[in-house]
């Protein structure tokens, strides 16, 4: 009785684990198909957030524009809308072919203020919205890796924004890195982004794991398509010019509607939203949470040294209301920063400093519209006419 009960007991238990090893056998298989699916899905259509940035903010053409270009540049622009926007600006009013400003990559009126002083340049714009000076040391690094040829100067845009956003404290938050970051940059730059063992973990768990990557974005789906709340985020004031977004009629952007971001441009209402949108993105701004943003502007300076690219550090010119929103004396505070950061390795310019821009040249707080991107033209040409290391090519 003894000897039977305990073989039949013993034969019970194997059998129950294996059914417990099929079954998790099974269900990994499942969860192993479904993050497939799901990845495919999202690539045919994107319905992530992540992946949404990616075709809005058009990070695989700023990647690979520079191929239609007739001739390799020789000037590079960097950083964030700041440049991204004043230069599809102007060259939309004289015929620029692009939906919006993140999938324009050119300067063609940048080049044109450039021959009016017998100069041939060709201008290229890595610039990206949103973009912190992580992500601009990111694409410079991926721009170089290509082999394109080092362009004679990289122009680098500057503003509190670049190096702080109360969303994404730390540089792997960014859209640009979750999407443009590979193994590659994880083998030869991890250190850099990824400085600590959980950090590593991460970011390969979300290489690994689809649904566990879009985590937030699949939950905030499945709780707006099951309760329909009302976000805070909803709210638009802009509303009654949206139905401009609809009017793509670039195929690699028909899956999604485009951020047409000329929306209401110039108007009190495009303005008060933007002061709305940098009050939420200064919240608690400090320099001490700029550090890690500081380190990643070094790292552009060294880069171009490496390759004997002169940069030159532009502090874009932001409107009072826009200031009015830091602390008092931090911005100040920044310029001196940024400033003695680079000392000895790039050139600043401050547009901010005696200049006056009047709002009239904005098309909200801090974006300016195609007359101020002439005068901001004519600051970037006397800035790189001004430095006389590194003379770039005459007709």
């Amino acid at each position: 009785m003894q000897t039977s009960f305990g073989l039949s007991n013993r034969a019970d238990v194997t059998a129950i684990r294996n059914r417990h090893v099929s079954a998790f056998l099974v269900a990994m298989a499942l969860f192993g198909m479904l993050n497939l699916f799901l990845g495919y899905k999202d690539s045919v259509g994107p319905f992530t957030k992540l992946s949404l940035d990616a075709v809005h903010f058009d990070f695989s053409g700023t990647e690979s524009s520079v191929e239609k270009l007739s001739f390799a540049p020789n000037l590079v622009l960097a950083g964030s809308s700041l440049f991204l926007y004043p230069m599809w600006r102007i060259d939309k009013s004289d015929g620029a072919n692009a939906v919006d400003s993140n999938h324009y990559h050119y300067a063609k009126s940048l080049d044109r203020q450039f021959a009016k002083r017998n100069v041939a340049v060709t201008t290229y714009s890595l610039a990206t919205g949103g973009a912190m000076m992580s992500d601009s040391y990111l694409l410079l690094v991926h721009y170089l890796r290509k082999h394109h040829p080092a362009p004679q100067y990289v122009i680098l845009d500057c503003a509190p924004r670049s190096f702080y956003d109360s969303g994404m404290f730390e540089p792997d938050a960014t859209s640009v890195f979750q999407w443009c970051f590979n193994p590659t940059d994880f083998l030869l730059l991890g250190h850099e982004y990824l400085p600590s063992l959980s950090m590593k973990l991460n970011y390969w768990g979300c290489k690994l794991c689809f649904m566990y990557q879009h985590r937030r974005s699949l939950s905030e789906n499945i709780v707006h398509g099951s309760f329909k709340p009302t976000w805070k985020s909803d709210f638009n004031p802009l509303g009654s010019f949206q139905a401009e977004s609809q009017k793509s009629t670039d195929p690699k952007v028909k899956s999604v509607s485009p951020i047409v971001n000329d929306i209401g441009a110039g108007t009190p209402a495009r303005f008060e939203y933007s002061l709305q949108d940098y009050k939420g993105r200064y919240f608690l701004i400090n320099l001490y949470q700029m550090e890690k943003q500081l380190h990643f502007l070094k790292q552009i300076t060294s880069l171009c040294a490496s390759h004997n690219i002169k940069l030159i550090v532009v502090n874009m010119p932001l409107t009072h209301e826009n200031l009015s929103l830091l602390p008092d004396g931090f911005y100040d505070d920044f310029k001196r920063v940024v400033k003695a950061s680079i000392s000895g390795n790039a050139v600043y310019v401050d547009l901010n400093e005696k200049l006056s821009w009047p709002k009239s040249l904005y098309s909200d707080s801090v974006h300016l519209n195609d007359q101020g991107a002439e005068v901001l033209n004519e600051k970037v040409v006397d800035a790189v006419a001004g430095d006389r290391t590194v003379p770039i090519e005459k007709k």
